[in-house]
C-alpha cells in the first residue's frame, strides 16, 4: 500500500514487529515525504494517518517521529527509529513498531537491585561514559577493529574513513585494555547481569568486548540487549555491531536462545538488524531454526517484502543460513518452510508428551 504525503523529509524510520503463535499477516507500507520514502513495518491494525493524529493532536503541523514518542505518546509496546542514507545520497526511513496488544511481547529483563562494583578503575570509566557522544563512544564502537588490527592500524582507518581518528580514541582503546585481566571478565560477567548501578553495566559490557574469543562474553551482550536502561542497551548493541565487523567467527548460540529469542519477537528492536546480521555473521547452527524463528516469523516474513534493500537482504541472508538454502524473493515460500518449523516444533512436543504418559 502507498500513500503520498505533502511534507518534507523528517528522520528515517525503519519499523519491524515480530510476533509469536498465529497472527493475522504484518504487511509493509510506505510513503512518501517530501520525495523522502518512508517504510514502515509491523503495523496490523494500526495507520501512519492514525499514528500523526495523535503525534500533532490533529494539528496542522508536522509530526516528530521518535522512539520515545512513539512509545510515550502513541502507546506502542516497543519502537525504533533508524536513519539510512544510500551510497547515492538518498535518505530513506524506516519505523520499526509492536502494536500495543502485543506488549507481552517486549520483555526487558528487571532493573537489578543489588550492590555496586567498587573498582577505581570502573567508576572513572562510567563517569566519562557518561558525557555527551565524542571520541570515548567512537572508541566503544571501534574496539573490535582495535582488537583485531591493532591501535595504529584501527586508527589510521578511522582517519581514513572520516570518522575521528583523535588522540581520545588511542588513550580510551589504552584505558580499554587495561581492564582485560581474568578478574576484569568474571567481574564484568557478573556485573552485567547484577550490578544495581546502570554506569557499571555499561562499564561491564566495554570490559566484555575485550575478550572477544570467550563465548560467554558474547552471550552476556546479547542478554544485554534486553537490560532495564536504554543506555545500557545501546553500548551493548554497539559493541556487538563492532564485534560483528570485525571479529565473527562461527558460535554455538544455543546458551543465549532465550534472549535471542525474546528480541527476534521484538524486545528491543533498534537492536534486531544487529542481531539478524550477528547470527549471521557467526554461522548461527540450522538446528536451531525453529527455536529462534518458529511461531515467530511474521516480521521476518514482513522484512522480506520491504522496499529497503539492507532491511530486506538481513532477514532473507538469515534465513537463508537457518533454513540451508535460498527461498529465493517470494515471501509465500519463506512462509511455507516458517509452517514446516511449526509442524516440527508440535510433533515434538506431542512425541514427549506421549512418552511421558507411557
Amino acid at each position: 500500500m502507498s500513500r503520498t504525503y505533502g511534507r518534507s523529509g523528517w528522520f528515517a524510520i525503519l519499523g519491524a514487529t515480530i510476533l509469536l503463535g498465529a497472527l493475522p499477516s504484518v504487511e509493509g507500507e510506505v510513503v512518501e515525504r517530501g520525495g523522502t520514502k518512508v517504510e514502515f513495518i509491523g503495523l496490523e491494525e494500526w495507520t501512519p494517518e492514525r499514528i500523526d493524529a495523535i503525534l500533532t493532536g490533529g494539528r496542522d503541523i508536522e509530526p516528530y517521529y521518535c522512539a520515545a514518542t512513539l512509545k510515550d505518546d502513541v502507546g506502542m509496546a516497543d519502537a525504533a527509529v533508524m536513519h539510512d542514507i544510500g551510497r547515492d545520497g538518498s535518505h530513506s526511513m524506516v519505523v520499526m513498531v509492536v502494536e500495543p496488544k502485543y506488549a507481552e511481547r517486549v520483555v526487558y529483563r528487571p532493573e537489578p537491585t543489588v550492590g555496586s562494583v567498587r573498582v577505581e578503575s570502573w567508576k572513572e570509566l562510567a563517569v566519562d561514559l557518561e558525557q555527551p557522544a565524542g571520541g570515548l563512544q567512537r572508541a566503544i564502537m571501534s574496539y573490535a577493529d582495535c582488537l583485531t588490527l591493532g591501535e595504529d592500524e584501527a586508527h589510521r582507518r578511522l582517519v581514513q574513513a572520516g570518522r575521528g581518528g583523535e588522540d581520545e580514541q588511542r588513550e580510551a582503546w589504552r584505558r580499554f585494555a587495561k581492564l582485560r585481566t581474568p578478574e576484569d571478565f568474571d567481574r564484568a560477567v557478573w556485573a552485567l547481569a547484577h550490578d544495581a548501578d546502570s554506569r557499571m553495566r555499561s562499564v561491564a559490557a566495554v570490559v566484555l568486548a575485550g575478550f572477544p574469543e570467550r563465548d560467554l562474553a558474547l552471550y552476556s551482550l546479547v542478554d544485554g540487549l534486553r537490560d532495564a536502561d536504554a543506555r545500557v542497551r545501546g553500548t551493548c548493541g554497539q559493541l556487538l555491531m563492532g564485534w560483528t565487523r570485525s571479529c565473527a567467527r562461527p558460535v554455538d548460540w544455543s546458551p543465549a536462545l532465550e534472549s535471542l529469542r525474546h528480541v527476534i519477537s521484538g524486545t528491543n528492536l533498534f537492536a534486531l538488524p544487529r542481531v539478524l546480521e550477528l547470527l549471521t555473521a557467526t554461522e548461527v547452527s540450522p538446528s536451531l531454526a525453529a527455536d529462534l524463528v518458529g511461531g515467530r516469523c511474521e516480521v521476518l516474513s514482513a522484512m522480506l517484502d520491504a522496499s529497503h534493500e539492507r532491511t530486506r537482504e538481513r532477514a532473507r541472508s538469515l534465513l537463508t543460513r537457518l533454513a540451508g538454502k535460498d527461498l529465493g524473493v517470494d515471501r509465500s515460500a519463506w512462509e511455507g518452510w516458517f509452517a514446516t518449523l511449526d509442524a516440527g516444533d508440535r510433533a515434538e512436543r506431542e512425541g514427549k508428551s506421549g512418552t511421558s504418559r507411557e
